[in-house]
């Protein structure tokens, strides 16, 4: 759970070496063609994120200067109330304006972006990740290659569904990439028969 003091820090995000960041061999043709980010891939070991905890996606948007601390309390808030992903929160009442989180999370974690929506999913992939663990952390298996399996997350700064996930899968190796929300949550419904979560909407107070 955020806490608001860690809110009032002012530093710069930058990727911790060997972490969240690092050059992928002998995986790259498993997304070759998916994104214009086809070469110099990065990929994040998870069994290396150990020191990390909770949710770094709302202090990163603090951070940046992207949005203000009283938004990012508000949004959490909602994102409790409602199930609605708080990225999806601030872009859909206007705080931020549409795609910033994933344009930011691309530009920051230097992960590629791909797109769900006429991607089809591997089904042997699929089938290591119980639907009810992606729909908690808001992430996809896409595809497999021997023990290698690449993940889409919503959120790659929530450093809970990469311990969790490394926790799943232990003898793993995990490639990272992101997607968005609104196309996370179409799949989710698509392939695991999962319901959509409530996109009704508040008013922002």
């Amino acid at each position: 759970m955020l806490h608001r003091s860690t809110l009032w820090q002012t530093r710069t995000y930058v990727p911790e070496p060997g972490t969240l960041v690092r050059p992928v061999r002998g995986h790259d043709t498993v997304l070759g063609g998916l994104s214009g980010n086809a070469t110099g891939r990065q990929n994040t070991n998870v069994s290396e994120v150990s020191s990390r905890e909770g949710d770094g996606l709302p202090d990163f948007l603090v951070n940046q200067g992207n949005v203000p601390i009283a938004k990012v309390l508000w949004a959490l808030q909602e994102q409790e109330r409602s199930g609605v992903f708080f990225g999806e929160l601030l872009e859909k009442t206007g705080i931020l304006k549409d795609n910033s989180i994933v344009d930011l999370l691309v530009h920051h974690t230097r992960m590629p972006y791909l797109s769900l929506r006429d991607y089809l999913l591997d089904k042997n992939a699929l089938s290591l990740i119980p639907a009810e663990f992606c729909r908690k952390y808001r992430l996809l298996p896409v595809d497999k290659l021997g023990r290698s399996l690449t993940v889409a997350m919503v959120n790659p700064l929530n450093y809970d569904a990469i311990k969790a996930l490394a926790g799943l899968l232990p003898e793993w190796r995990i490639q990272q990439i992101i997607c968005s929300n609104h196309e996370f949550v179409r799949s989710l419904e698509r392939y695991y028969n999962q319901p959509v979560f409530n996109e009704s909407l508040p008013a922002v107070s």
